[in-house]
């Protein structure tokens, strides 16, 4: 894949997230674990200038403005900036479309950097990393999360999730960052056990699943290999919601929350999501331990 025709990809196919309505239990817990992490970080980032970078439709950065200075949410579709500037206008918040490569803002813009969900559909980690030095001020901090590929993928299979590249583990993302930031922590995300085993099945059942695909050629992954691309993603679109029985209701909703959800340092392997921080600067990492470990 080229760094061009994965852009292509994000830009033009990849659902515009919107965070009031969900069509079952695993889709809202996603939800809740994305508005996890954005909640944590409203303390790193407070009277910050902030880049919310990969921000879809902006529901995370409209989050983290209620704390920061300015804040301007960047994204690669067209249609995930429009929706986003449709629905949040504040003083202090601002979206562009930007694709990574070239940020569209001078050298030491921001104070601090989230980019949330991201780092998986890249190829290119050499100009993401450089951008993100180049407009991150001396002492600024970046935060990202991105799946645990422990949970998700078996070795030597690629992401069952077709706009990813690449998942990692906690080892191997630490060593990428260390590439390019003096300072690196990375933790890992968890929940309560029954909201844990939600993502968890989740993501142990599209395993399996593209596992025994892979290994037996059904005559479902054969006919959607065959078919022309738009079709074929039509047919997927078929087949994920034939797995949906119903829309998630209130009651079932009231089972789960934000709350659920906690950070730790340890067992990086049993985590559903993997967060790290990055700096230059090693007192900059102390807000992000304060507010994601405590």
């Amino acid at each position: 894949m080229t760094v061009q025709s994965v852009i292509k990809l994000q830009s033009e196919e990849h659902e515009i997230i919107n965070p009031d309505v969900y069509a079952s239990r695993e889709e809202y817990v996603i939800n809740l674990m994305h508005l996890s992490d954005y909640h944590r970080a409203r303390a790193t980032v407070s009277n910050k200038d902030v880049l919310d970078l990969g921000c879809n439709s902006g529901y995370g950065t409209n989050i983290l403005s209620n704390e920061c200075k300015s804040i301007v949410g960047v994204d690669v579709s067209p249609m995930a900036i429009q929706t986003a500037k449709s629905k949040y206008k504040k003083s202090n918040l601002d979206f562009c479309v930007g694709d990574g490569i070239k940020l569209p803002f001078n050298d030491n813009s921001f104070d601090a950097i989230t980019s949330f969900q991201v780092i998986e559909h890249l190829v290119d980690y050499e100009n993401y990393f450089k951008e993100i030095k180049r407009v991150l001020r001396p002492s600024g901090i970046l935060i990202l999360t991105t799946p645990n590929a422990e949970i998700r993928v078996r070795p030597g299979n690629k992401p069952w999730n077709r706009f990813h590249v690449h998942e990692f583990v906690g080892k191997e993302l630490d060593e990428l960052l260390s590439k390019y930031f003096s300072f690196t922590q990375v933790i890992g995300q968890f929940a309560k056990k029954s909201t844990f085993l939600v993502e968890y099945n989740r993501c142990i059942k599209a395993r399996d699943a593209i596992t025994s695909v892979n290994q037996s050629k059904t005559l479902k992954g054969v006919i959607v290999n065959l078919l022309p691309v738009s079709f074929a993603n039509f047919l997927r679109s078929i087949l994920k919601k034939s797995d949906i029985a119903v829309a998630l209701s209130e009651s079932e909703m009231s089972k789960y929350s934000v709350d659920d959800f906690y950070y730790q340092d340890g067992n990086l392997d049993k985590s559903i999501s993997l967060v790290a921080c990055c700096s230059n600067s090693k007192d900059s990492l102390t807000g992000f331990t304060q507010t994601f470990l405590h």
